[in-house]
């Protein structure tokens, strides 16, 4: 007998969610990689001032860009740190990206 539409419903939809985080981390990463090699005010006028920055001591900056974690809903009840999604970029000297890594974003 073949397995009921309403049995199969809920693994399709597990299936889809799996792969709409696998595909916008795959974007996220895509974006941020971009960035690599370019002067830091190229990200600067893309995504804004970020809203945080600090002086390396060997020179360069790390910059961070906070958002809400785009997969849990505003109003679950949960810990604010995993609620907050980080982008980090870190550049030399110069002023060029070097690195980049995110945190708690999906």
């Amino acid at each position: 007998m073949a397995p009921s539409m309403k049995s199969t419903t809920p693994f399709l939809s597990f299936l889809v969610l799996l792969g709409v985080l696998f595909a916008s981390c795959a974007s996220l990463d895509d974006r941020m990689a971009s960035y690599v090699g370019q002067p830091r005010s190229e990200l600067v006028n893309n995504w804004g001032p970020p809203h945080e920055e600090t002086k390396l001591k060997k020179g360069g900056t790390r910059m961070i860009y906070y958002e809400q974690n785009p997969l849990i809903h505003p109003n679950q009840i949960i810990d604010p740190a995993l609620n907050q999604c980080e982008k980090i970029f870190t550049t030399d000297s110069r002023g060029i990206i070097k690195s980049y890594k995110h945190i708690n974003c999906g």
